[in-house]
């Protein structure tokens, strides 16, 4: 899903051509989470990067994160294409 992402009333909202998907985010981390999930990061480096805003973020809480905004077709999941890194599991 690709289009503009607007933020009110504790809700993320990403507009495409045919849908509005709303997604509740009180605090703004899945509206920075979409913002840094550009392709160029896996999901450790994406946890690195919003644990400086969110300290009590944890690992499984950005996997889950991201599972759910793939599952919603907001963001595709890049990890498994050759040549990619993969996510946290293999981060060690």
């Amino acid at each position: 899903m690709t289009g503009p992402m607007l933020r009110g009333g504790g809700q993320l909202h990403i507009v495409d051509v045919h849908d509005v998907v709303s997604i509740r985010d009180p605090d703004g981390l899945l509206h920075r989470l979409v913002t840094l999930a550009d392709g160029s990061r896996n999901t450790c480096e994406l946890f690195a990067a919003l644990a400086v805003d969110y300290p009590q973020l944890e690992e499984q809480d950005v996997l889950d994160a991201v599972r759910e905004l793939t599952d919603a077709g907001i963001v595709e999941d890049v990890a498994r294409e050759p040549g990619r890194r993969d996510d946290m599991r293999d981060a060690g």
